[in-house]
């Protein structure tokens, strides 16, 4: 593949080492900006692609999104996390049966991937197929058993189908984990208001 004269190889490691500090770090534009500038000197890398597309998703970008994480998975289709991400962005755009086939592929591809069957979990459940989001959501916790998320997701599953106390202990499962979580917590407050409980949880 053809590189600009002016990034090296070794640059380019650099720069996307650079790329994904500040990815992680939460400061997206100059993640994006470093990104971007990869992607001048090599339009196929595909990594910065793939990240690219993670911080559009991230920024409320969604058709850029989809566009540049798919054309990673063209670029290298076997990367199950691109798929799973590819997922993320097409629920975010409310296509769930995008998202869904997304998710299902991460998993074909990685059997032991605790956030695609999370993933997949919340998906079905905002489809209402609760029993299928079950499944995948106790897949998840048993991958990664403080998975404060995938506990959340199987509270709103016992939620629905009437299950108040297991729903209960899921949300507080959750919360014990990432106390930070405002879903489970609000949660925990209706169920516990119907039961005449007003005192609220400490975590």
């Amino acid at each position: 593949m053809a590189h600009s004269t002016l990034l090296t190889d070794a640059s380019l490691a650099q720069l996307l080492q650079d790329a994904v500090e500040h990815h992680r770090k939460g400061r997206f534009e100059e993640a994006r900006v470093r990104y971007e500038r990869i992607l001048a000197a090599d339009a196929e890398h595909v990594d910065a692609r793939h990240l690219l597309g993670v911080i559009c998703h991230q920024s409320g970008r969604g058709p850029e999104a989809i566009a540049h994480i798919t054309r990673a998975i063209e670029q290298s289709p076997d990367q199950s996390i691109f798929h799973n991400n590819l997922g993320e962005a097409y629920r975010a755009a409310l296509d769930l049966d995008r998202a869904v086939a997304c998710y299902e592929r991460a998993l074909k591809l990685r059997q032991d991937y605790p956030e695609a069957h999370c993933n997949l979990g919340n998906a079905l459940l905002q489809l209402g197929r609760t029993e299928d989001a079950q499944v995948h959501l106790d897949r998840a916790v048993a991958l990664r058993p403080n998975y404060a998320e995938a506990y959340s997701y199987q509270g709103d599953v016992h939620r629905r189908h009437g299950r108040r106390d297991e729903a209960i202990e899921s949300y507080e499962r959750a919360l014990a984990l990432k106390p930070e979580l405002s879903g489970p917590r609000y949660m925990l407050s209706i169920l516990k208001g119907e039961a005449g409980d007003s005192a609220p949880a400490e975590y």
